[in-house]
Parts: structure tokens; C-alpha cells; sequence
């Protein structure tokens, strides 16, 4: 988790989220909002205010699948 000032207006949490993660971001808004209990969703964020941003999931390993060579 780390922890960033509002510098700009008009930003609202989901749209610093895609800023700061891209499509990764989509899904972090619940536990964004969990950490910043004081933020509503859809709301601009006020300049200066201070905004806990929810670190990223790991990524799942994906199962390794056999493959199968037709020609060799």
C-alpha cells in the first residue's frame, strides 16, 4: 500500500485508480474505498487530501498444459 497527494481537480478515485494501475485498477475501487473510509465513490477527490492506494493482487500462475506436436 502506498499513499499519494491530490494534486489536480476534477479526479475521482476509480479514475486515479486506472491512472495509476491501467486495467489492473478496474477492480482494486472496493478495497480503495475500504482504506479511504472518508471517500465516496463517484466524488471528486478534494486537492491535497491524502489517498491510500490497495497494492495489486498477484498474478495467478496458470496451470502448464501439455502440448502436443502433430508434425515432429
Amino acid at each position: 500500500m502506498r499513499t499519494i497527494k491530490i494534486a489536480g481537480d476534477n479526479l475521482t478515485l476509480d479514475l486515479l485508480l486506472a491512472r495509476e494501475f491501467g486495467e489492473g485498477g478496474a477492480g482494486l475501487l472496493n478495497a480503495a474505498l475500504w482504506l479511504n473510509r472518508g471517500v465516496a465513490a463517484g466524488v471528486l477527490l478534494e486537492q491535497g487530501s491524502l489517498i491510500a492506494l490497495p497494492d495489486l493482487p498477484a498474478q495467478a500462475e496458470r496451470p502448464k498444459r501439455k502440448t502436443i506436436d502433430l508434425f515432429g
